[in-house]
């Protein structure tokens, strides 16, 4: 049987999700844990392939630095390329250090795969569509849901994001108070240090952090999806509310929309930071018919299929066949 270890930080306290234990997926919390111990389970698991989550922890790295001598080691990454400074200053840190270390990466999209080439990745060995989800979960729920937005539409935009400064939650708040709102309310879903700090006004509902599985019971009440991020390396949650048949607001600075999103067919990008171009696409939304809107719904669907839990297990298969030696 194939068996997956994750050795894992804690769960962060600002999304607690609880995870469903599943045959055959072994959760390690690394706290406590040195170099050494590491060491010692993974000999003790002898596995075929290691994936590094990124580069930020100097622990996991002194592990590959012993590991990549007996088992392939592959670099997991989702920091997209944006040229700033700090990217070009890290890129030939990259090529010294961290390319040596891994045989290849798997990241989400395109601009991380291009800042992998960067630091001198082949990319024959640079695999996309690392963060996927089930679409049959949410897809079977909108489905469910369809005949009742057929004839009611809701109209509630969600908004599901941790409550921090990236997330650009203020422009939204206030661009949703400036706009002729035609009767829609926002629900906001999620917990953060900016938390106390929401805005409380009659239109917006702050629900706190909500479990996934609850939070797919109430599909049937929402309508639109938006995400007003200042910066989103990737942004599952688009891929998750494409896959239940949203129409997606989001801002330009979220990296799953090469995924997710087309313009003018399943919602609409607007400039992030920006109140005057956030409430210009809440004024289109607040103002389209109900037929216009499940029609992006079913677009959202259809992109929501360029990456899925099963394409994520055939890349996993093909990541074993091809550099397990």
């Amino acid at each position: 049987m194939d068996e997956i270890y994750f050795i894992t930080y804690p769960v962060n306290k600002e999304a607690p999700f609880e995870f469903e234990s599943l045959k055959g997926i072994h959760i390690i919390n690394q706290e406590g844990l040195m170099v050494e111990d590491i060491w010692s389970l993974i000999e003790s698991i002898e596995p075929a392939v290691i994936f590094c989550s990124g580069w930020v922890s100097k622990k996991y790295l002194k592990v590959i630095r012993v590991a990549r001598h007996k088992y392939p080691c592959f670099l997991i990454v989702d920091n997209p390329w944006r040229g700033n400074l700090k990217q070009k200053v890290l890129v030939p840190y990259g090529r010294l250090f961290l390319k040596k270390l891994f045989v290849g990466a798997w990241v989400p999209g395109k601009m991380q795969k291009l800042f992998m080439q960067k630091i001198g990745f082949k990319p024959e060995t640079i695999f996309t569509g690392f963060y996927a989800t089930t679409n049959e979960a949410f897809t079977t729920k909108y489905l469910e849901s369809l005949t009742i937005k057929k004839h009611n539409f809701p109209k509630v935009l969600v908004c599901v994001a941790r409550y921090i400064p990236q997330k650009g939650l203020e422009y939204l708040w206030q661009a949703f108070s400036e706009v002729d709102r035609n009767g829609w309310e926002l629900w906001m879903f999620g917990a953060g240090v900016n938390f106390e700090d929401r805005v409380i006004t009659d239109g917006i509902k702050h629900f706190g952090f909500t479990q996934p599985a609850e939070l797919i019971e109430k599909l049937d009440d929402m309508g639109v999806f938006i995400l007003p991020s200042l910066f989103e390396p990737w942004g599952m949650v688009v891929h998750e509310f494409a896959a239940a048949g949203f129409p997606l607001l989001l801002s330009d600075k979220i990296y799953s929309s090469e995924f997710f999103m087309r313009e003018n067919e399943n919602g609409f990008l607007f400039r992030a930071g920006d109140t005057k171009a956030i409430k210009s696409v809440l004024e289109k939304i607040f103002n389209a018919k109900a037929e216009e809107l499940l029609a992006m719904g079913e677009k959202s669907i259809e992109l929501a299929q360029n990456n899925d839990s099963s394409v994520w297990s055939k890349t996993l298969t093909k990541i074993s066949s091809t550099f397990v030696k």
